[in-house]
């Protein structure tokens, strides 16, 4: 039978060899999102999030395999689904699955380009878009025979800032310290950035950040207007001069015309004309000289017409 004094002994045997040993405590579990193929998140990312949780949980066989399958979903899951039995036997043949269907399509010289094109969107912070670079990054290091990615990211950092007078001190810092790293150039740009848009608002911010490109935009704007005017007088001024030309060449024509026609028209002979008036030859009754027997015409008329008024109410 075990005494006190015994156990006494065994209790501080196990004290020492409990304070000897390096005690681990597992880090707290990462949530992993569903993948589903279509959203932002890499495939690759996904991969190693999922092969950390099995070794985590200290998963094998069908539990390895629920596990993977419990965070599919959409394509992804129809993926592993229509594939063969024997391409599936195991959680790391299903994640090779999916990094065959759903990995990096892109080579080195497209994902370059990418990054070449890369530049600060308008509701994009600084932070923002450091974080897109180096999203870029590291889908680029992951090819073979691709160049230092970093190098690449803040050649482009500093050409794709939207701000111009932030732009213009990046610049100015890269040729004083070309030894800088992306995430100190980052930090410092980040800095600056926050220290100018003290007390300032957003809307007003907004304003100052683009004022010069919007000022360059509108002299463009303006002198392509003003070249465009000049440019509609100048065929107006053309085409009223033509247009005088042409009334010129028509009052030419026409007077030619009108004289063609007198040409053409045969002498009057008058010497067979009778004037009604005075009853000779030679002229009209309108071109009579001679005063008009009786009296004026037109008095004469206008008795006659009483006269007979009278009779017929006799």
């Amino acid at each position: 039978m075990t005494t006190m004094e015994e156990m006494r002994e065994e209790l501080e045997k196990l004290s020492l060899e409990l304070k000897s040993r390096e005690v681990y405590f597992p880090p707290k579990e990462k949530k992993i999102g569903p993948f589903s193929g279509t959203e932002n998140m890499l495939v690759s990312d996904f991969v190693e999030d999922i092969r950390a949780g099995i070794k985590l949980r200290k998963l094998m066989g069908e539990s390895a395999i629920d596990y993977v399958l419990a965070h599919l979903e959409g394509s992804a899951r129809q993926e592993v689904q229509h594939r063969q039995d024997r391409e599936k036997k195991d959680a790391e043949s299903i994640m090779n699955i999916l990094l065959e269907a759903f990995g990096d399509k892109l080579n080195a010289s497209q994902l370059m380009r990418q990054i070449y094109n890369r530049v600060q969107n308008e509701d994009e912070s600084v932070t923002q878009y450091a974080y897109a670079l180096l999203a870029l990054a590291t889908r680029l290091q992951r090819k073979p025979e691709a160049p230092e990615s970093k190098s690449v990211i803040k050649e482009q950092f500093k050409d794709g800032l939207s701000d111009p007078v932030l732009r213009r001190e990046v610049k100015r810092l890269y040729k004083e310290k070309p030894e800088l790293s992306f995430l100190e150039v980052r930090d410092w740009a980040v800095e600056m950035d926050e220290e100018e848009l003290k007390g300032i608002n957003p809307r007003k911010k907004k304003c100052t950040t683009y004022q010069a490109e919007a000022t360059a935009w509108m002299g463009k704007m303006e002198e392509g207007l003003t070249a465009a005017i000049k440019g509609q007088t100048e065929v107006l001024d053309k085409m009223i001069a033509q247009q005088g030309i042409f009334n010129s060449r028509l009052s030419q024509l026409e007077e030619r015309q009108d004289n063609a026609r007198s040409a053409r028209r045969p002498p009057l002979d008058k010497s067979k004309i009778e004037c009604h008036r005075c009853h000779r030859m030679g002229h009209y009754a309108r071109e009579c000289e001679s005063p008009h027997p009786g009296g004026n015409p037109r008095t004469q008329r206008a008795g006659q017409s009483n006269s007979q008024q009278q009779q017929q109410g006799n």
